[in-house]
């Protein structure tokens, strides 16, 4: 829709915008193929990317709408690789509570993650921390409603919404789903939990859980730790303009 793509111009125009690292970052492999290992070990060559795929969830009030897609190949076996990325900068420094629909409560019905809870109310459930304003609620209901999109598009046979840049068929023979961070100097605490560590104690027990559940396609690999933008092209430094290295450094 029209406010959609307005609302997305006004985010990328943003200097602290997920979408902003997102697409400077990734926005051009096809010309500067992008290699890297995956925390399975697997070696892929990225060739292709795509920004705000929306996959629609069954039941769900809206689409899943994640920030990254790559695609290539496998290095050695020559298969077919694709990565949906949820993308962060600084949203993951600062925390508070959040809602998610009541249609996800079979996913996250008996999960259970230290210091968080998990409350019903009424249409919605409430997702917030024990003692803290931290860590990062959103994150972890983006990442429930992310894992449907992308199981209920493997099941339809296509990825994205039809007519988008984003519309893939789903012959992959690996599908990755995780989240990549944007890692920040001052965030890195001497004798206390960072914030991106505070983020990752939570969200490591959710990817147990997701993985844990029946009927998820073979495929399809949730990735067990946050990635961050550093790690992602600490070999890979060439591959961004020189103005971005500067920025984002």
């Amino acid at each position: 829709s029209v406010i959609a793509v307005n609302s997305l111009n006004e985010e990328i125009a943003t200097l602290n915008s997920s979408s902003l690292v997102a697409l400077l970052c990734f926005y051009n492999i096809d010309s500067k193929p992008l290699v890297y290992t995956m925390p399975d070990g697997t070696k892929c060559k990225f060739t292709h990317s795509y920004f705000e795929c929306q996959n629609n969830i069954k039941g769900g009030p809206m689409p899943s709408n994640i920030d990254i897609v790559l695609t290539g190949e496998e290095k050695k076996k020559k298969k077919s690789v694709i990565v949906f990325l949820e993308s962060k900068f600084s949203e993951y420094l600062s925390g508070g509570k959040k809602d998610i629909s009541n249609i996800y409560c079979e996913i996250f019905r008996n999960l259970k993650i230290k210091g968080l809870q998990f409350i019903p109310n009424n249409r919605k459930w409430t997702i917030k921390s024990d003692n803290s304003p931290y860590p990062y609620c959103e994150g972890i209901k983006q990442m429930i409603t992310h894992f449907c999109g992308v199981k209920d598009a493997i099941q339809r046979g296509y990825f994205g919404r039809k007519g988008s840049d984003s519309y893939l068929n789903n012959a992959f023979s690996k599908i990755y789903l995780g989240e990549i961070l944007f890692e920040f100097d001052f965030d890195k605490k001497k004798g206390e939990d960072s914030r991106l560590t505070s983020y990752q104690k939570i969200y490591g027990p959710l990817i147990e859980h997701l993985e844990s559940l029946p009927n998820k396609d073979s495929r399809l690999t949730i990735l067990p730790a946050v990635l961050t933008y550093q790690q992602m092209f600490s070999k890979n430094r060439s591959l961004l303009d020189e103005n971005v290295r500067e920025f984002y450094a």
